[in-house]
């Protein structure tokens, strides 16, 4: 994977949780959800990102409750990391 590439994986996954955490519809909860997330996706850098690999997605499956679009884009973009 090349750095253009994550950098751009990375910023539409933030753009993405960011807009879902202004919907006027959230709840406090889930926003808190969002906001871990966002937390761990910042952690990730591209010369930290094999060693970062699976920590978002495992969060999110045993620890977070989002909606599947946005869980799937957030696993997706874990799983993407080479």
């Amino acid at each position: 994977m090349e750095k253009e590439n994550f950098t751009m994986k990375k910023e539409n996954l933030i753009q993405g949780l960011t807009q879902a955490s202004k919907a006027p519809e959230v709840t406090a909860n889930y926003k808190q959800d969002l906001e871990s997330a966002l937390r761990i996706l910042n952690s990730y850098t591209f010369e930290n990102r094999l060693q970062q690999k699976g920590l978002l997605s495992h969060t999110l499956v045993d620890s977070l409750s989002l909606f599947d679009a946005l869980g799937e884009k957030i696993i997706a973009f874990d799983q993407s990391l080479k």
